[in-house]
């Protein structure tokens, strides 16, 4: 079973989720583009090592993640998503699709929960070490405000912070 209080972090009065972010490229800062994280060590090798074989490279980062995150399993989410007129589900396959920034911050869905507070959102995604199988994902709707990322390189087992 899935537990959301799992990947909280405290630090004074703040919670903080830890993630992980592969990409193809070096990401030399975050910006206020819409961003993907896995949540555990295991899904973001599998991406790291899907980055390679797809694109030759990957950089695959730690990041402390801020701000309200909503949980597609909360009743109070699923209510926003009722309450806007927007399919959940739907928005789940949108999400998995992997669409542009722009797609993002302009889904119905997107803007229900940053209206209702939310800076980002967890939700069911496909697991990167076998396709058939669900995991969890998040995205960060405004990365530049409430994501820190820390530099790993290599594979997830051999990592060295930088």
């Amino acid at each position: 079973m899935y537990s959301f209080k799992s990947f909280l972090l405290s630090e004074g009065s703040r919670n903080f989720i830890s993630a992980f972010h592969t990409s193809p490229k070096r990401i030399p800062s975050v910006d206020e583009r819409p961003m993907f994280f896995s949540l555990n060590k295991k899904d973001a090798d599998g991406w790291h090592r899907n980055s390679i074989q797809n694109h030759v490279g990957a950089y695959t980062y730690r990041a402390r993640i801020g701000g309200s995150i909503a949980r597609h399993d909360d009743k109070n989410v699923k209510n926003i998503f009722r309450s806007a007129g927007v399919n959940q589900q739907d928005y789940h396959n949108d999400l998995a699709s992997n669409p542009s920034a722009e797609e993002i911050k302009n889904h119905p869905g997107t803007k229900a929960l940053q209206a209702a507070g939310h800076h980002g959102y967890i939700y069911p995604d496909y697991d990167p070490n076998d396709f058939d199988k669900d995991s969890k994902a998040l995205v960060s709707f405004d990365p530049s405000k409430h994501v820190e990322l820390k530099k790993r390189q290599g594979s997830l087992a051999s990592y060295k912070e930088n």
